[in-house]
């Protein structure tokens, strides 16, 4: 993030891109959008990998469980001992499943949003000019800037609807203490 964040502020500096004027901006169903999108995938995530994921979920969650309950009866030290090592190896197993899930759903999350952005749906395009201008940007530098719209719109995306809903909040609470402040 710090790095596209650089990028952009360079950006500016050297008249790569501008904001679009206020009355070009429509922050609200580019946010709208987004975290419809977000939502979207969000399910369908969790449809391909709950069928692709949750049968050996399950029966580690089961297997966990059985041991603990076996654990719970066995009186003898040197049968716990050797429950306990199994049910933690069980335990570490589970958690790596749920680990490997986590980071299935990122990788594929952020491939469907790369595909969406390269589709058209971008952020920063939204609202930024960004063009090779008479004396600004080349056509190399707008290229750079499309292309980080992609990865950032991309990874926004496959953040989730949370991230976008943090982000028009901010939004919001800046709209309305703008308002507040030119009213008086």
């Amino acid at each position: 993030m710090l790095v596209i964040t650089t990028v952009c502020l360079l950006a500016f500096y050297t008249d790569v891109c501008s904001f679009r004027p206020s009355q070009e901006l429509h922050l609200g169903p580019l946010l709208c959008s987004l975290m419809l999108i977000a939502l979207l995938l969000e399910r369908a995530l969790e449809v391909f990998l709950t069928n692709l994921r949750a049968p050996t979920s399950e029966t580690l969650q089961e297997e966990v469980r059985a041991m603990r309950n076996v654990l719970r009866y066995t009186k003898l030290k040197v049968e716990r001992t050797e429950l306990e090592e199994a049910l933690k190896a069980k335990e570490a197993k589970l958690a790596g499943h749920k680990r490997d899930t986590r980071r299935y759903a990122l990788h594929v999350g952020l491939g469907i949003g790369l595909l969406i952005s390269i589709a058209g749906v971008r952020t920063l395009e939204s609202i930024l000019v960004i063009a090779p201008a008479a004396g600004g940007a080349t056509w190399a530098q707008a290229g750079m800037m499309r292309a980080l719209d992609i990865l950032l719109t991309g990874a926004l995306i496959a953040g989730g609807s949370d991230g976008i809903h943090k982000l028009a909040e901010a939004f919001r609470t800046t709209v309305e203490g703008y308002n507040r402040q030119s009213r008086r």
